[in-house]
């Protein structure tokens, strides 16, 4: 595995590793369904599907007991897309609105 950092993951083994160690906003549905939530509450989603208002559980923290905020999510997906990080996983993110013109 080459990185252990979320944003600069790209191969397979890495992936499966972040995936059991992090856990995200949603996880896969175990059933052809929509994701689940995981970090998140709920969601409300836009009529056109552009805009997704998703809500966090109350309390959740890191590791280390700092509280895991909105703007940390946001830091995160910023950060795969600052082309300083190099995140051969950046495309992943460009259906986000403005996400292909961070690179």
């Amino acid at each position: 595995m080459e990185f252990l950092d979320p944003a600069k993951v790209a191969e397979t083994s890495g992936h499966h590793l972040m995936m059991n160690v992090f856990e995200g906003l949603f996880v896969y549905n175990r059933g052809d369904g929509p994701p689940v939530p995981a970090m998140a509450l709920s969601r409300e989603v836009s009529p056109d599907g552009k805009t997704w208002r998703i809500h966090l559980r109350p309390g959740i923290t890191w590791s280390d007991g700092v509280s895991m905020t909105a703007h940390r999510f946001r830091l995160e997906l910023v950060a795969v897309l600052d082309p300083k990080t190099a995140s051969r996983s950046a495309q992943l993110l460009w259906f986000l609105r403005g996400g292909k013109s961070v690179q």
